[in-house]
């Protein structure tokens, strides 16, 4: 079984929304937390050392998610907000999509397809709502295909009420109701 490594969002409002856009993107609530996913695939799990020194390096850094983008897969395509962060370089590895490679980088999927013109179409969405949030509230958490956090640590709450005044949120009211009406156009049927 595999297992890989995410940063999973901490900060309520950060994770909602991302959870909530998907959900809303997609038209179905898939139960997995929004995440961007560093490591793996790992055939085991990964060493407690490792782990805990990948979570001493990420203390105290924060990611800052904007802009937007389209990947093919193997089932078709994905859509994502970019994820950034020197952390995220240090961090990063998996060996079958190396960093900045591919086109591919740290990233938090909110929407997959086989169509590419709705791909097309999600991404010009994402774009134009021009989506920028910086959050402190990320922790690392070991997750294999079906099974909940393997790994979990939070940061002390005062240490975390500190790092969040830093936060920053540029979201624009609606994006949500837009995104709803975004999705439910392809489903109405065509006019001819």
């Amino acid at each position: 079984m595999q297992r890989f490594v995410f940063l999973e969002f901490t900060n309520p409002k950060v994770r909602t929304f991302l959870t909530e856009l998907r959900t809303t993107l997609e038209g179905i609530d898939r139960g997995a937390s929004v995440h961007i996913t560093v490591r793996g695939p790992y055939d085991d799990l990964p060493d407690r050392d490792t782990l805990e020194q990948l979570d001493e390096q990420l203390r105290g850094h924060g990611v800052v998610i904007g802009g937007a983008g389209t990947f093919k897969t193997r089932k078709g395509f994905s859509v994502y907000l970019k994820a950034q962060s020197p952390i995220l370089n240090e961090i990063w590895w998996k060996p079958e999509f190396p960093a900045g490679e591919f086109g591919v980088s740290p990233h938090i999927t909110v929407y997959e397809t086989k169509n590419g013109q709705g791909a097309k179409a999600v991404e010009a969405f994402l774009r134009s709502e021009r989506v920028e949030i910086f959050t402190f509230g990320i922790q690392l958490a070991v997750h294999t295909a079906k099974q909940q956090n393997l790994f979990e640590q939070t940061l002390e709450p005062d240490l975390q009420k500190k790092l969040s005044e830093w936060e920053r949120w540029h979201v624009r009211p609606g994006i949500l109701q837009r995104a709803r009406r975004l999705r439910e156009s392809w489903s109405r049927p065509s006019r001819e």
